[in-house]
């Protein structure tokens, strides 16, 4: 069971001014926030032997009720601008000091000691971590916007992330002697310093500029590029240090629509390039999520302000996914793969 208290306090002051006779808008502000949590469970402690039957002594574990309390306070300062250039273009900037705090999930303070598949090696062991910190990070974002025509836009966007913290799950966080074995114990931890910085590119078009019944055509797609030189830690049975968890290195999507007389059609496609996942809890082992893309369907008829049918296809294509072993860096070394299938789904919305 983890708890979180949270109190928030802020100001926030808007400003409107004028550079080289254009309109200038904006807001500086700061938030103060305080964290306050518990985490309560049950950790493994030494074992103790117990006759099970007579003359026949083994080693029995030992759960103990364990909470843990932690609190921290960050200072969030931020400001945000839109500098119009003409009625159809904008300049955005914003930054800010921000945090994100730790899933609640790896917050559980239970321990579990066990030896892996091998024996020899401990590697099993888990245990959450009640006293980690939020992701903290200074970061700047730079935008450039152009609305060209009704329902149509282009846009450019830079951003730079200086990470004062993230989190990482560690697979020889800490070791544990328990009746004369070690245990290697897995949690997650900080880890300190590194960058994320990359672009963004937008591009939206309605064609209802072309003859009926072509005139209900659009699309809308971006692109992503990352860059980051965040290394964590080493896993075990491995030399390669792993990249911040969850973040690809190009992500894309793309989508066509069509609408005319409450009918409504769209196509997606999502992609992201591979990805590094969480350690293996098993093995203490770090895994590649391979690059992944998937096609979505969905279709729709409105017949009324109250009436709508839509039928839905996820994944179309009945893409598979796929990991690897860091330790190879070779996606054909594949650990896993697994069909998922396609899912369809039917709706019908009433409103009053």
């Amino acid at each position: 069971d983890v708890s979180e208290d949270i109190f928030a306090q802020y100001i926030q002051v808007d400003l409107a001014t004028e550079i080289a006779g254009l309109p200038l808008t904006g807001n500086i502000g700061v938030r103060n926030v305080d964290t306050e949590t518990t985490s309560s469970g049950y950790q493994q402690g030494e074992d103790v032997w117990v006759e099970v039957t007579p003359g026949n002594w083994q080693p029995q574990p030992v759960v103990e009720a364990i909470a843990v309390d932690h609190d921290y306070n960050d200072v969030l300062p931020s400001t945000n601008w839109t500098l119009a250039v003409t009625d159809e273009q904008l300049i955005r900037f914003a930054a800010g000091k921000t945090m994100a705090r730790a899933p609640v999930n790896m917050m559980s303070p239970s321990l579990n000691l066990n030896q892996d598949l091998w024996g020899s090696n401990p590697g099993e062991s888990t245990s959450g971590n009640p006293k980690l910190n939020p992701f903290r990070a200074d970061q700047a974002d730079l935008a450039y916007e152009w609305y060209y025509s009704e329902g149509s836009q282009v846009a450019v966007n830079l951003f730079y992330k200086d990470l004062e913290s993230f989190i990482a799950r560690a697979a020889d966080a800490e070791t544990v002697v328990n009746n004369g074995k070690e245990y290697k114990v897995s949690r997650p931890i900080n880890g300190s310093g590194g960058y994320i910085r990359g672009y963004e590119l937008l591009w939206q078009q309605s064609f209802d500029f072309l003859p009926a019944p072509f005139n209900g055509l659009g699309v809308y797609t971006n692109y992503s590029h990352n860059e980051s030189n965040v290394e964590q830690f080493v896993p075990l049975y491995s030399e390669y240090k792993a990249q911040l968890t969850g973040l690809s290195e190009d992500v894309a999507n793309f989508t066509l629509w069509y609408y005319i007389n409450g009918f409504e059609a769209r196509t997606s496609y999502s992609y992201r390039s591979a990805f590094q996942r969480d350690i293996n809890l098993v093995m203490g082992e770090e895994g590649m999520n391979d690059s992944e893309g998937y096609w979505d369907l969905s279709l729709s008829y409105e017949f009324n302000d109250h009436y709508k049918v839509s039928f839905q296809v996820q994944n179309l294509t009945n893409e598979p996914y796929k990991t690897y072993g860091l330790e190879s860096n070779n996606p054909a070394h594949i650990n896993k793969y697994e069909e998922f299938g396609t899912r369809y789904s039917i709706g019908l919305n009433w409103k009053l």
